[in-house]
């Protein structure tokens, strides 16, 4: 059972942006993030992480390919 001294001893980090969130979406070392750190978080939120995209991307095209031939 948790009690009120248990709840009274954790802690709560929120992530930073920048590399902790940027990391976690898959972002590449080299990739730039701008704005404030309210900014940079809001957009990396609402981001489609690299990998998701090349792989959207990849059976768009495959699709886009079949109807061609």
């Amino acid at each position: 059972q948790i009690t009120d001294d248990d709840l009274m001893m954790s802690h709560f980090r929120m992530l930073e942006p920048d590399p902790e969130l940027r990391w976690a979406m898959a972002f590449e070392e080299d990739y730039i993030l701008l704005g404030n750190k309210t900014q940079m978080t809001a957009g990396l939120g609402n981001a489609v992480t690299p990998p998701v995209a090349t792989w959207i991307t990849a059976r768009c095209l495959e699709t886009l390919g079949a109807l061609v031939n």
